[in-house]
């Protein structure tokens, strides 16, 4: 196979039919890039895409998000997930050098800043620079597996390092942007994980596993069944009159620099409880959450306290709505479901 005549395919097949009007794409820069990026990191497209446009209409250049403030990013971030991603998007900002300097930076460089791994960075590069370097995300993967026929896993040690070789291999030099963002569309429009519409992929006729008709048989991935902890937490929502208190979590925790309900787990609760002056307990909700490496299950606990002056409570604040905070989605959903239903 022919790498030049591969990577020439993609880039003729992205020009005329990829996505070329994503609004990241317009006016691209390092800046918009980076944002993008670090967004699109476990997230799809069309889920981000709303939340890139507002973050970009409140902050839309380097020096403007630079004069914003954490909770200010977290509570535009509010919603999207993985809440780090926005902490590690402000912190990087915050250190990113003049445009000048950044176009001598190599691939290293710009590893070292927070949550930008070497996939990432080779976006950023090619995107935005325009830099051969490659990238390798969950749709390249996909499409890398199935074009090489590659036999080791993609989540192994090995498949990953094989298939960066593929990736580094196969890089042009002259349109490395096109030729990535070909890649990546390929991946999401054509080669899918299920139904891939083969006979429209512009590679069909070097793809080995489309030649062999086993296009199903990958990528190969190794299996995992462990089962999925849970956790079981309480979610005590002190209340003065009109007016409740939200904690603001610290950083290190789950939804760090985020607000919510005091959490505790479901053992400490009681022991809590005897130790302030209240009213009442009543219990309120309950909800279920997914995350990637556990299930949490929570119950939500209001409790009418009668004087708020002793009360020895962690960073937040004493509100009466919500708006404007920045929030969990799961904690912004059971707030609505308990003051709004």
């Amino acid at each position: 196979m022919s790498n030049h005549y591969l990577s020439q395919k993609i880039i003729n097949w992205q020009e005329e039919f990829g996505r070329n009007h994503l609004p990241w794409q317009k006016n691209r820069s390092v800046y918009t890039t980076l944002v993008s990026e670090l967004m699109l990191q476990q997230t799809q497209v069309t889920t981000m895409r709303p939340y890139y446009q507002n973050f970009i209409d409140h902050w839309p250049t380097i020096d403007s998000l630079k004069k914003a403030s954490l909770d200010q990013v977290m509570q535009a971030w509010s919603g999207l997930g993985y809440y780090r991603r926005a902490q590690y998007l402000k912190k990087t900002v915050d250190y990113l050098p003049d445009d000048q300097s950044q176009q001598q930076f190599n691939i290293q460089d710009w590893m070292k800043f927070p949550g930008i791994g070497r996939s990432t960075a080779g976006a950023i590069g090619s995107l935005a620079l325009k830099k051969p370097w490659p990238i390798l995300d969950g749709n390249v993967k996909r499409v890398f597996s199935r074009l090489f026929k590659l036999q080791h896993p993609i989540n192994s040690t090995l498949g990953l390092k094989l298939l960066w070789n593929i990736a580094a291999d196969c890089m042009p030099t002259l349109q490395p942007d096109r030729y990535n963002q070909g890649l990546m569309d390929l991946g999401s429009m054509i080669c899918t994980p299920i139904n891939p519409k083969c006979k429209q992929c512009p590679c069909n006729d070097l793809c080995l596993a489309f030649r062999d008709d086993t296009v199903q048989s990958y990528p190969i991935t190794v299996k995992k069944n462990k089962p999925i902890p849970i956790k079981k937490w309480d979610l005590v929502l002190l209340i003065e009159e009109k007016s409740f208190f939200l904690e603001k979590r610290a950083k290190k925790n789950l939804w760090g620099n985020l607000y919510c309900p005091l959490i505790l787990q479901e053992s400490q609760t009681n022991d809590y409880l005897s130790t302030i002056n209240l009213n009442s307990t009543s219990k309120l909700h309950q909800f279920k959450h997914l995350f990637t490496h556990f299930k949490l299950e929570a119950n939500v606990y209001s409790v009418a306290i009668k004087n708020k002056q002793y009360l020895k409570l962690p960073t937040g604040k004493w509100v009466t709505n919500w708006h404007g905070l920045a929030l969990a989605k799961p904690i912004k959903d059971c707030l609505e479901n308990i003051f709004l239903s």
